[in-house]
């Protein structure tokens, strides 16, 4: 007759796996805080620079300059119209936040700030 088979304890990770999972925590964590950026960036609502807002909410996925940032899009000479720019700010798309602590005011400005990218 065979023996039972028993419901003891699992056998012990091996030395490798235990680095290999550290090894991708560690890599999780540095993607998680180098490249995935703010999704709700502040600024103060009594900003009125455009180059401080565009700095404060945009620079991190586009780029001091607007010359595009860790594989997110350059918006230098954007063929987007200003109003476009400006729906794109206010309401995001795909993978770019809608920036909802931005006032209208603010929002016009930067819109136009970017469109001038590149004739600066």
């Amino acid at each position: 007759m065979a023996e039972p088979i028993s419901a003891g304890a699992p056998p012990p990770a091996s030395r490798a796996t235990l680095a290999g999972v550290a090894l991708f925590v560690t890599a999780l964590a540095i993607l998680l805080i180098f490249f995935v950026p703010d999704a709700e960036p502040k600024v103060a609502s009594r900003e009125t620079d455009p180059a401080k807002i565009y700095l404060a909410n945009c620079a991190v996925c586009h780029g001091p300059g607007g010359e595009g940032k860790g594989g997110f899009p350059r918006i230098i000479g954007t063929k987007l119209t200003e109003a476009e720019v400006a729906e794109r700010i206010r309401d995001g798309k795909g993978e770019m936040p809608a920036h909802r602590t931005m006032t209208a005011e603010q929002v016009e400005k930067v819109a136009r700030w970017v469109k001038g990218l590149g004739q600066r």
